[in-house]
């Protein structure tokens, strides 16, 4: 009996055995199909025919055709109203600074990249090979992508300082810096990210496609750098809106509906961090596997990230703003600025006199 039951135990386990080494080869065959088929539709979907311009350069210009002239106006009203409403503060400083890298951004990436794709200029940027231009127009892309997410970084911390620490010594500190200093981090740190880069041989692949050609090795590190970057940025954004979040929740009565609101603003731009920090870490994972016309593929999609991180911001002002929103739609004018008081040192000087006459009065009376 004892026999019996051994045998038909091994029996048993030799069956499931060979069962599950059958459904394994099954379960590869298949991923090994659907994978290449994806590969396929993702290739094809890529592909621009020749002689047409590809739909992400369509979709960014008539995004860009609506938003940007938006963004304008709302930059205009920050600098114009700057020391009349509430946007002296330093959270509007970084603001107008993001405000300018995504429109000299996307202007220089639309005519470095984009225009590549018309064909009667084709033959000028195809003139520009083996020239600074080719290391330009493919860095430019990093160079302001680096700005704007240090940009999101920087307004996090803003945001979480003032919201959950505003009597610590690092707020105060924070808040008698100069303008100018937020402008010069945020400007120069990209510059010293992007500088190797700039060394580096690259050239066009043919007069038709304008693809840039790059050394895998270089490619590696710098892939390497532009995944860790937007991920360390994500981090830190993720800590600072998690403190955020449980200082609001826990001071809800006496927290501001304008604070919240203003934190809320920059939500758009975590998600378009998020989403670029995936494109960065796909980027790397292709390259560091060798799959070059994945890589290229990626290239492709690029127009839509660097257009959801730069066109989102001023949409997400317009929403949440309502001081914004009434000035750049032309609600309030200039002569209602009496009505509003404004935000950040003065303010404070403002409601300290004031106290100390109620006081005095008080006490003459």
């Amino acid at each position: 009996m004892p026999t019996h039951c051994c045998r038909l135990f091994s029996y048993s386990c030799t069956y499931y055995y060979n069962l599950s080494a059958r459904f394994c080869v099954i379960h590869e065959a298949v991923t090994f199909v659907v994978v290449n088929r994806i590969i396929h539709n993702c290739r094809h979907f890529s592909t621009v025919t020749p002689g047409m311009v590809d739909w992400q350069t369509w979709l960014l210009s008539v995004v860009a055709a609506v938003t940007i002239p938006v963004y304008i106006r709302i930059l205009y009203v920050l600098i114009r109203h700057r020391t009349k409403y509430r946007f002296s503060s330093h959270f509007y400083t970084i603001t107008i600074s993001q405000g300018f890298i995504d429109i000299i951004g996307f202007t220089c990436y639309y005519t470095s990249v984009n225009m590549r794709s018309f064909d009667k200029l084709k033959p000028f940027y195809w003139s520009l090979n083996e020239t600074f231009f080719v290391q330009w127009s493919y860095m430019q892309t990093y160079l302001f992508e680096y700005g704007r997410i240090i940009g999101v970084v920087m307004i996090s911390i803003q945001r979480c300082s003032t919201v959950s620490f505003p009597n610590s010594r690092f707020n105060q500190t924070l808040i008698r810096l100069p303008p100018w200093v937020f402008f010069a981090f945020q400007y120069t740190l990209p510059i010293l990210l992007c500088l190797n880069m700039f060394f580096v041989e690259m050239y066009f692949n043919g007069p038709t496609t304008l693809n840039v050609v790059i050394s895998r090795k270089v490619l590696e590190g710098h892939y390497l750098k532009s995944a860790l970057i937007p991920l360390i940025a994500i981090i830190i954004c993720s800590i600072a809106y998690g403190i955020l979040t449980r200082t609001i929740r826990n001071n809800a009565v006496h927290t501001r509906r304008k604070e919240i609101r203003m934190s809320v603003q920059v939500v758009g731009l975590l998600v378009a961090l998020l989403i670029t920090c995936v494109h960065f870490c796909m980027q790397y994972f292709f390259n560091y596997n060798g799959m070059t016309d994945w890589v290229y593929a990626m290239r492709l999609f690029t127009p839509l990230w660097v257009g959801l991180l730069t066109f989102i911001n001023p949409w997400m002002i317009l929403i949440m703003n309502r001081e914004v929103r009434e000035l750049t739609l032309g609600r309030r004018t200039s002569d209602d600025a009496s009505s509003v008081h404004p935000m950040g040192r003065n303010s404070r000087v403002m409601m300290t006199s004031s106290k100390k006459r109620y006081s005095s009065t008080k006490e003459q009376g």
